[in-house]
């Protein structure tokens, strides 16, 4: 009785990305209670997955800090995508070292769990490709870690992801925004494999009126901004002809941020 069960959940998950991040969440906080899908977090998984798959080639996504971006973005995704494509070869950049090389880590975990290879038999690590900020498939494909500033010589990719590129401390500096955009433009995205087909996806908290999501904002990338207190109504699609209704005022997670707190963080 167990295996059209385990069959069905492991299908579930090669099709519907929302479901594929839930269960790297319990594989990497196995004693934290289930991660619960907020309708913020449909609309994130919604927007990346269209971007993966070429529907969206260039897209923004703003968020506050701890609403799991991160895993979402830098970790799930990866995954999933090399998943259903393991010659797939994603570039992830963060600010820091020690950044990257965490996300690299937790992929790793999500790709060598048991129920990852049952659900992506076709999906396996190279044991060369093994190391601390750049995984690689047996199938060709990669993840490469990277900070900003950071040398990417002789790396191509087929999608970029970039995720938090400038400390909270940084944002106030003329000299570091514009060194981030200048690495941007200059380092980062001369590295896609095809400039017309590539992806990439920035997912970060908003630090400056002239910070890079802004600038890329400006180069028209799409956008899906999710303030923690609604500025104006809007229907934000969460799924395939499904949306959620925003009102103003509206508090993106009150069960984590109530409007008290986000006022004294104000």
């Amino acid at each position: 009785m167990d295996a059209p069960t385990g069959l069905h959940l492991s299908a579930a998950r090669r099709s519907q990305f929302p479901l594929f991040l839930m269960k790297v969440f319990e594989t990497l906080h196995p004693s934290d209670p289930p991660v619960k899908l907020a309708w913020y977090l449909k609309a994130i998984c919604h927007a990346l997955v269209e971007a993966g798959s070429g529907h969206s080639r260039r897209l923004v996504i703003t968020v506050p800090p701890r609403h799991l971006k991160s895993v979402t973005a830098s970790v799930a995704l990866v995954a999933w995508m090399l998943g259903h494509d393991p010659a797939l070869k994603i570039m992830v950049a963060s600010y820091s070292h020690d950044l990257a090389r965490l996300h690299s880590n937790l992929t790793r975990t999500v790709m060598e769990s048991d129920w990852y290879k049952r659900d992506f038999p076709r999906t396996r690590i190279s044991g060369r490709g093994n190391r601390a900020l750049e995984l690689q498939t047996t199938a060709g494909g990669c993840r490469k870690a990277v900070s900003v500033g950071g040398s990417i010589t002789g790396f191509g990719a087929d999608m970029i992801i970039v995720d938090d590129c400038m400390k909270a401390d940084d944002a106030r500096s003329q000299a570091v925004r514009d060194e981030v955009k200048g690495w941007f433009d200059n380092t980062l995205l001369t590295r896609l494999n095809d400039k017309a087909k590539g992806t990439i996806i920035s997912i970060q908290q908003r630090l400056h009126e002239d910070d890079l999501p802004a600038y890329m904002l400006e180069k028209g990338y799409a956008h899906l901004n999710l303030p923690a207190i609604a500025e104006k109504s809007e229907r934000v699609p969460i799924g395939t002809n499904r949306w959620h209704d925003r009102a103003v005022g509206d508090l993106l997670n009150p069960a984590r941020e109530n409007l008290c707190v986000l006022d004294q963080l104000r």
